[in-house]
């Protein structure tokens, strides 16, 4: 008899995985099912298996797709160097594609709980330890950017306050915070601080000799 048949596709799927395989029975029960009538499709006991598998599979594919999503996410946070001390200017590019990943990733409760507690941390760590650098380095700039570009337009007297404020912060920069800077900078306040220098054994030459004189 039909109904039997279809019972029999039923008893066939066992248990429920995500596989090819599996998927294959329960949609040959369901489909052996639709073509019984109405009165054939009473006489199968065994229906409820039928919709319990099906709603099983479904569950199983969701969350693996839940997983693969999560699993994406992850391997974007991995990017994220672990050490703050490699925390540079150049790895905005890593972080900010983290941030895009994982927020839109977390708007889905059922794909944020795949994701790794450990590496969103890590991401979150990475985001204050950059801000942190830029704010430092920023300081520091806005000093360099004071000063003459051509070093060779210096004043001893006038200049000899900024400069050396301008080093000093500068020789408080720690780890990667110096990439920070913008490019040539440290190279403007090198020139700067050199030019200061020569300046300086000049203005000791000049009173040495005028000491001389009196």
């Amino acid at each position: 008899e039909d109904a039997e048949y279809v019972m029999e596709l039923i008893d066939e799927i066992g248990e429920v995985e995500l596989t090819d395989e599996c998927e294959r029975k329960i949609l040959d029960a369901e489909e052996a099912y639709e073509l019984l009538t109405a009165a054939q499709q009473k006489k199968v006991t065994n229906y409820k298996t039928l919709l319990k598998a099906r709603q099983t599979y479904d569950k199983l594919a969701a969350d693996f797709a839940y997983v693969e999503q999560a699993k994406i996410v992850n391997e974007q946070m991995e990017q994220v160097p672990a050490d703050t001390d490699e925390i540079e200017k150049d790895t905005l590019a890593v972080i900010e594609q983290a941030e895009e990943a994982y927020s839109e990733a977390a708007k889905d409760k059922n794909v944020r709980k795949y994701l790794d507690s450990s590496l969103v941390s890590r991401l979150k760590t990475a985001r204050k330890t950059y801000d942190k650098n830029q704010k430092a380095a920023g300081k520091v700039q806005d000093l360099i950017d004071k000063l003459p570009d051509d070093a060779a337009k210096l004043d001893y007297s006038k200049d000899r306050k900024s400069v050396e404020k301008a080093n000093a912060a500068y020789g408080k920069l720690t780890g990667k915070q110096p990439t920070f800077l913008e490019p040539g900078a440290a190279e403007k306040l090198a020139a700067c601080v050199r030019q200061m220098e020569l300046l300086g054994s000049c203005e000791t030459v000049i009173k040495n000799a005028q000491t001389a004189i009196k």
